[in-house]
């Protein structure tokens, strides 16, 4: 028998060229969202909730994000979707009264570029950091009224390109938690010629609709539903939080990534249960209670063989690779930029000058040099010079291989 996560990456490859990655993402994010706030992963300190925030980074057109956004939310139950662009207040009042809910954002840039300012979307913004982790009761006044928002569960989807990416992100959103939010998932087309879609691959997409559909129809909404790890699991668990806390760039990040794998690994075997019923769907709705498709503990949870935490990290680990990738990209397309305005300005300058006039630490200055080095955009020369005291030392100078403007 196959996943319903097999299936699904069939009807993605048959419908698109997009990065692979991107569809079984998007998937995943998708059916955690759908579980809802009231299933979880009984772990400490905090239950795991099953939403997610996504986005998809790729090239422009080519990288066919916006298709595999697409492709996914056709799944979705329309009463579930939010609008695409809303005003703070229009986002609280609709989570207000669909607490439970997908938001299919289109390009990330609109968003990211209005963070340092008073623009209405950087409230958004705030909203999207408060109620990531579904606390019980989300309370907050706009315009003299007060939202009460109860157990907001909201799954969050975006795409956007590197370049705009490293562009408009800042310090504060690599350090500050922000983007530890977020999966990151790099990933590019094939470049494939289209292709006829057959009457057989959307046959495939119904087939998969209707799997979701009874799955949605036998989920008791406001009963509680737990995951729970297997001691072996919560081992191996802690070896890869261990080995992501130890990762250069983003320690800070392992918290939030610790908890996107138990996330993906819950629904890894919901997917997995589930792709049982492809071919009878209905066989689903026939049972009393969902639990009853799971093997359960003495307690009625739901265990999570540690098979199933190995396939969320070989998922997952490309995605904080990439993060660890885009953090360096960051800050070092900060650290060059300051440099390159002092060599515009100075021409060829002595090291210790240069450090001193673009205000760059020992660390920001070899990261900023290293950078452009490496890139071919300078030489550096190096002196043997002697002290008053006759003493020998180097002096490096930094010649910019470019005209100045």
């Amino acid at each position: 028998m196959s996943s319903l996560l097999d299936e699904y990456v069939k009807y993605h490859t048959e419908r698109t060229d997009a990065s692979v990655d991107f569809g079984k993402i998007m998937f995943l994010h998708f059916m955690g969202g759908l579980m809802g706030p009231h299933i979880h992963n009984n772990l400490t300190p905090r239950i795991v909730h099953h939403n997610s925030y996504v986005a998809l980074i790729g090239a422009s057109s080519r990288s066919r994000k916006s298709t595999a956004q697409d492709l996914c939310r056709w799944f979705a139950p329309e009463e579930m979707d939010l609008p695409d662009n809303m005003s703070p207040e229009r986002f609280l009042e609709d989570l207000e009264d669909h607490p439970h809910s997908f938001w299919w954002y289109g390009e990330w840039s609109k968003m990211l570029k209005r963070m340092d300012s008073r623009h209405y979307l950087s409230d958004i913004i705030e909203y999207l950091n408060e109620i990531y982790d579904c606390p019980a009761n989300y309370k907050r006044n706009i315009k003299e009224k007060e939202v009460h928002i109860k157990y907001p569960h909201l799954s969050f989807s975006t795409t956007c390109t590197e370049e705009v990416l490293i562009k408009y992100t800042n310090d504060e959103m690599v350090d500050g938690g922000f983007f530890a939010r977020f999966i990151l998932v790099k990933g590019d087309s094939q470049g494939a010629k289209r292709k006829i879609l057959t009457k057989e691959a959307r046959g495939h997409g119904g087939k998969i609709k209707s799997v979701i559909n009874a799955f949605i129809k036998s989920n008791h909404w406001t009963n509680e539903i737990g995951f729970v790890l297997t001691e072996k699991a919560l081992d191996i668990h802690h070896e890869i939080e261990e080995e992501m806390y130890a990762m250069e760039h983003v320690g800070s990040f392992a918290g939030r990534y610790s908890n996107h794998i138990i996330k993906f690994a819950d629904v890894l075997l919901l997917c997995d249960v589930l792709g049982k019923y492809f071919d009878n769907p209905k066989e689903i709705t026939n049972v009393k209670h969902i639990k009853e498709l799971f093997s359960l503990d003495s307690n009625g949870n739901i265990i999570v063989q540690p098979t199933y935490i190995r396939q969320a990290w070989d998922i997952l680990r490309p995605c904080i690779n990439y993060t660890s990738d885009l953090v360096v990209m960051v800050k070092s397309d900060k650290v060059v930029r300051r440099l390159k305005h002092v060599l515009n300005r100075k021409g060829t300058i002595y090291y210790s000058d240069a450090m001193n006039l673009s205000n760059l630490n020992k660390i920001q200055m070899k990261l900023a040099v290293d950078t452009m080095e490496q890139n071919g955009d300078i030489n550096l020369d190096e002196e043997i010079t002697r002290s008053t005291r006759n003493r020998e030392y180097r002096k490096v100078r930094i010649v910019p291989l470019w005209s100045r403007d």
